[in-house]
């Protein structure tokens, strides 16, 4: 099982697309006076989940180009305020994310670090619809904002004699998608975000076919200038636990939690209790073969406060490359 990234090319608005991956979805939904706004851009929740940060016996070792492919279905009917509860009226959020991605990861490593080095590039491909009491003009779907990030990955050390590989990036996502203030959904941000991760999977192999993995996520959005509101400062992790019953089949269990540690600004000034919380948990099954991974995880929210509640269905394909690409110098 190489390394885990997802799937499928035709996608709800007739397109068909090869671009790059990962990360979310956004709306920016007016709430009633005293509640936040669902403000929190372009966020991986649930994207990736088992074998993260790669898996025996030489997790990301290239030279390689890996592409995945992930499709996200998000729905709720349910938003949650400040406190946990449920806004009235009829408020509805339906989400088609399509991510793309490529990891150029040649064989060359970092001499300060160790580290193999690559490169990450992701491309959205979104559609959605979002209803609420006070605004249900809708954008319509397609190109998402540009993500690109170096990537630093450890493979084949070892953690209390366990195989353990990890990995470093820091994702930037350029405001270049389609944006208009008047709509409840759009395709972009229409701002800039820093989101540094770490990745780690732990296998305790030999003795058990057992995998654990974490990804850590910090982000920072700057001011939406259409709006003046800058989002707060998020630490959000996936988590992701699977066992081999096969060479080739895994069963786990995946999740992810979410809190805003700095409010919502609006023209400067805190937006009070606008900090944002989720949690999300569900199974998942892996299925791979040769250079060939194919996932699907399922994802139920609870604990929400200051978004939509609802759930998410992924499938996801990670097809390794390996060295076919001799000619670019990989």
């Amino acid at each position: 099982m190489r390394s885990i990234l997802a799937t499928m090319h035709k996608f709800l608005t007739r397109k068909e697309s090869y671009l790059i991956v990962v990360v979310g979805i956004f709306a920016m939904i007016p709430f009633p006076q005293g509640a936040s706004a669902f403000s929190q851009p372009g966020l991986n929740l649930g994207f990736t989940s088992f074998a993260d940060a790669g898996a025996p016996p030489d997790g990301y070792v290239g030279p390689a180009i890996l592409l995945s492919e992930v499709v996200q279905w998000y729905d709720s009917e349910t938003f949650q305020d400040a406190n946990g509860h449920k806004l009235p009226g009829r408020n509805e959020v339906s989400l088609l994310v399509n991510t793309h991605q490529l990891y150029f990861l040649p064989k060359l490593n970092d001499p300060l670090t160790g580290a193999q080095l690559g490169l990450d590039v992701i491309m959205p491909l979104v559609a959605g619809s979002v209803s609420t009491p006070f605004n249900s003009e809708q954008n319509s779907g397609g190109l998402g904002d540009f993500i690109f990030s170096p990537v630093l990955q450890w493979n084949n050390t070892k953690l209390f004699g366990l195989y353990y590989y990890h990995r470093f990036e820091t994702h930037i996502t350029a405001p270049t998608a389609a944006y208009d203030p008047r709509f409840a959904f759009n395709p972009g941000d229409n701002v800039w975000s820093f989101a540094p991760y770490y990745a780690q999977t732990l296998w305790l192999l030999p003795y058990v076919d057992l995998e654990i993995s974490l990804r850590h996520q910090w982000r920072y959005a700057t001011e939406n200038p259409a709006t003046h509101i800058q989002a707060g400062q998020v630490y959000y992790v996936n988590y992701a636990a699977s066992y081999g019953l096969t060479q080739s089949f895994r069963v786990g269990l995946n999740g992810y939690a979410l809190q805003q540690i700095t409010d919502d600004k609006l023209n400067g000034r805190d937006i009070e209790n606008s900090k944002e919380r989720v949690i999300g948990l569900g199974p998942g099954i892996v299925y791979n073969k040769g250079p060939l991974t194919f996932m699907v995880n399922y994802f139920r929210e609870f604990a929400v406060e200051n978004r939509p509640q609802g759930f998410r269905l992924s499938t996801r394909v990670i097809y390794n490359f390996g060295s076919l690409f001799p000619f670019i110098g990989l």
